[in-house]
């Protein structure tokens, strides 16, 4: 068996030349699947993870500016109903001002609005409405919306019974409303078992 010896120096110019084109190229390959490829790897799961972040953070800073906005709501609406004297019958006169309120900016009218009787427990109280209104579909439909927005969930309809009074486009809607509110920090009576 011939022993296979390889030397550049008898090689023709051409083939040289070839020869370090080649050796260039394949070099380059080995650098390119090796280094380059696990970098460029390495940098694309860099920014999917940048971009993760980045609609993360997008998503908070909603959530922030959402949560501010609530308890700024939050924070008017205590303060429209912050009691003096009697608690209950302050909150409850607050409360049925603000529904006429609505109720006249809406074009609906009230029939008939009763409070019920407070029902308290541990950590919140509950006051209730009850209460008739007639109008057309679409001062209904305001009133509604309109009392969704202006309590942002700290009134609760729980139940909206609507019906035709017969009359054209004149609709008679039952309502019963909630409120749920915190009772103040120390007003809840604490049993230490001792």
């Amino acid at each position: 068996m011939k022993k296979f010896k390889f030397s550049i120096g008898k090689l023709s110019s051409r083939e040289k030349r070839f020869f370090i084109l080649t050796s260039i190229i394949v070099g380059l390959s080995i650098f390119y699947l090796i280094a380059f490829k696990a970098i460029f790897l390495k940098w694309k799961v860099l920014s999917g993870e940048i971009l993760q972040k980045e609609t993360k953070l997008i998503k908070l800073r909603g959530v922030i500016a959402a949560k501010e906005e609530l308890e700024e709501e939050y924070n008017n609406f205590k303060d429209r109903i912050k009691v003096k004297g009697s608690p209950d019958k302050d909150m409850v006169t607050g409360l049925l001002k603000d529904i006429e309120s609505i109720a006249r900016n809406s074009a609906v009218n009230i029939l008939n609005i009763e409070p019920l009787p407070v029902k308290r427990e541990r950590f919140y109280e509950q006051y209730s409405i009850q209460m008739e209104i007639e109008g057309d579909i679409e001062g209904i439909g305001l009133f509604l919306y309109n009392m969704d927005n202006s309590f942002r969930g700290f009134l609760n309809i729980e139940r909206l019974e609507i019906e035709s009074k017969g009359k054209e486009r004149v609709l008679k809607a039952h309502l019963l409303i909630n409120s749920i509110l915190t009772s103040p920090p120390g007003s809840q009576k604490v049993k230490i078992k001792g």
